[in-house]
C-alpha cells in the first residue's frame, strides 16, 4: 500500500518518457523512433544482429554497414510477441545474409 505512489509515478515517467517512442520491422527494414531520436535500417546494410536474452527481456543490437545507424531495442519496450521479432528477424538473416549472434 505504502508503495502504491511510488509505482504509479514510475510508470507514469516510463510512460512519458516512451509514448511517442515507436517501432517497424517490415520487409524492408527497421525503422525505430528513441526519444525523438528516428533511426531506419534497410535490411541489406545490416551487418549483425546480436539478441540478448534473459529472464527480464530480449534485446536485439543492430550493427550496419555505417556504424551511424546502428540501434538497439528491446521488444518488451514496444509491448510486442518476442518470440514474432525473433522469428521474423531470423528470416530476415537467412534471406540478406547477415549474422544473428545471441549473448
Amino acid at each position: 500500500m505504502v508503495a502504491t505512489p511510488f509505482i504509479y509515478f514510475q510508470q507514469r515517467r516510463k510512460y512519458q518518457r516512451h509514448k511517442d517512442d515507436y517501432l517497424r520491422l517490415d520487409k524492408q527494414g527497421l525503422r525505430l523512433t528513441l526519444a525523438e531520436t528516428e533511426h531506419f535500417l534497410i535490411w541489406s546494410n545490416v551487418r549483425s544482429v546480436i539478441c540478448s536474452v534473459n529472464k527480464s527481456h530480449q534485446a536485439y543490437f543492430f550493427e550496419a554497414d555505417n556504424s551511424q545507424h546502428s540501434c538497439s531495442f528491446e521488444a518488451r519496450e514496444f509491448e510486442i510477441d518476442e518470440d514474432a521479432v525473433f522469428d521474423f528477424i531470423s528470416q530476415q538473416a537467412k534471406k540478406h545474409n547477415f549474422v544473428m549472434k545471441s549473448d
